[in-house]
């Protein structure tokens, strides 16, 4: 971009680009998430185990076992980087896709007024302006 645009509207595409990668960052993070049941209903009884690994098949029952549904109030998210608390409700979900949304439209409206300013010369801050159907760089 520094090639083609500076000042306010350089500073103006750099900022909306950083927006964007953190709104996407964060969706990523909490998308990836590790979810983690702590206290009692996290512990599987000590009798299912041994019934499981005493089973014609114990790989399935274990697996079973493992990826059985849990309803529970337990239920933790962890941030993948940090080890800290994670997503904790449908609000925060839905203020990251606001993030997300908002980010798109500013990209939009970004891509809109930096090909008004390389070809058109309005808004300022291009370092060229290019004619749009010979590509000839103008004054």
């Amino acid at each position: 971009m520094k090639e083609l645009f500076e000042g306010q509207l350089l500073d103006h595409a750099h900022a909306v680009v950083q927006t964007a990668y953190a709104a996407l960052d964060h969706r990523h993070v909490v998308m990836h998430s590790v979810w983690t049941l702590i206290g009692p209903d996290a512990i599987t009884p000590a009798v299912e185990v041994i019934d499981a690994l005493e089973s014609s098949d114990p790989d399935a029952a274990l697996a079973a076992l493992v990826g059985c549904d849990v309803d529970s109030e337990g239920w933790r998210s962890v941030h993948p980087r940090t080890g800290g608390p994670g997503p904790a409700s449908v609000a925060e979900l839905r203020g990251i896709r606001r993030e997300l949304e908002q980010a798109k439209e500013s990209l939009t409206e970004l891509r809109f007024h930096l090909a008004s300013a390389l070809y058109a010369g309005k808004p300022p801050g291009a370092r060229q302006v290019v004619h749009p159907d010979t590509d000839e760089r103008l004054a």
